[in-house]
């Protein structure tokens, strides 16, 4: 069994105060962690856009309050470990620190301890912490990856896990072939995925050797620890194709499961349901980059999307969910 490295974990600490941040930021680096220091409510915004393991960030800004940096990033990502450092427990901003989901409340002026930051922080990254993950989207052709599993992709990314795509055409009878790998590629580098393009004839993609072989390829490269594919459960043969060769040419991958096309029968029946209420936004995003098919794929276009997502969300607690056939769950 191959066995991943661990993952540098990285540190957005914001503090106006320059002395007080180079302290800080030499803890955190001389424990091990990549930090990345801020000193204002605008670049700590700006930087929630990337993905941190922890956020150690200072209350009292010079252009803003920490606890809002806190109700925006616990928004975006639940889990996210978060400290706010402050002068003082003035009784509203502790309601207002449970209300966001702040992790913990240190004073500056206690004074704030190295020890006891640095085995605080440990704990909480340890307890939301999760196994290091390789993902491997399987699609017969541009697009259908970004719509079947975009959302819980977008999940995969952001929880630092590593998300490659193999797409087994170019799609050539959907339209320009040059213009299809260019959106295909620009949509891989939005969501923060690696491309496989493969060059199977579009709507005749096979069940069996040249695509068994492609994606058996994939998996030797990347040893993937989870799967995503098309259903068998489809009327465009590429997809029940895909499937079929999927299933075979992955049959050591623990984890493996089936999302919905828009060609999907009424035979496709999930049984996991990924909430993307908070990626649903970036899923259109990624699907924007397709345009040689938005403008003649219905399906493409955002109200369905969002209805779609509406439909299956009543299998959960959001307002929006990717349905999942389940081929093997192992744990």
């Amino acid at each position: 069994m191959t066995v991943q490295p661990p993952r540098l974990r990285r540190i957005l600490l914001v503090e106006d105060d320059p002395v007080h941040s180079r302290v800080v930021a030499k803890w955190l680096s001389a424990a091990g962690y990549a930090v990345t220091a801020v000193e204002s409510f605008a670049l700590a915004a700006a930087a929630l856009k990337s993905r941190w393991d922890a956020i150690v960030c200072d209350c009292d800004l010079p252009d803003g309050n920490g606890l809002e940096i806190a109700r925006i990033a616990k928004l975006a990502y639940p889990r996210l470990p978060f400290i706010l450092v402050t002068a003082g427990r003035q009784a509203e901003r502790v309601v207002q620190a449970v209300r966001y989901g702040i992790d913990d409340m240190m004073l500056k002026m206690a004074p704030l301890r190295r020890e006891h930051l640095l085995a605080r922080l440990a704990e909480l990254i340890d307890a939301t912490d999760e196994p290091y993950e390789t993902v491997l989207a399987i699609g017969a052709h541009p697009d259908d990856v970004e719509i079947g599993c975009g959302g819980a992709l977008l999940q995969h990314v952001q929880n630092g896990h590593r998300v490659v795509i193999l797409t087994l055409s170019q799609g050539a009878a959907g339209g320009d072939v040059a213009q299809r790998v260019l959106e295909a590629q620009a949509a891989a580098k939005k969501l923060g995925a690696e491309l496989i393009l493969g060059d199977l004839p579009d709507t005749q993609v096979a069940e069996n050797g040249s695509t068994i072989d492609l994606i058996q390829k994939a998996v030797a490269a990347f040893a993937p620890t989870r799967v995503y594919t098309h259903s068998v459960n489809d009327l465009h043969q590429d997809h029940r194709n895909a499937a079929r060769a999927s299933l075979s040419a992955t049959r050591g991958v623990p984890r493996v499961a089936c999302y919905q096309a828009p060609s999907a029968t009424v035979d496709f029946r999930p049984t996991m349901f990924v909430d993307i209420q908070q990626q649903l936004e970036q899923k259109l995003a990624l699907l924007n980059e397709y345009q040689s098919q938005c403008v003649k794929a219905p399906y493409l276009a955002p109200e369905q999307i969002r209805a779609n997502a509406r439909y299956w969300s009543k299998y959960t607690a959001s307002e929006g969910a990717e349905p999942f056939e389940v081929v093997r769950a192992c744990a």
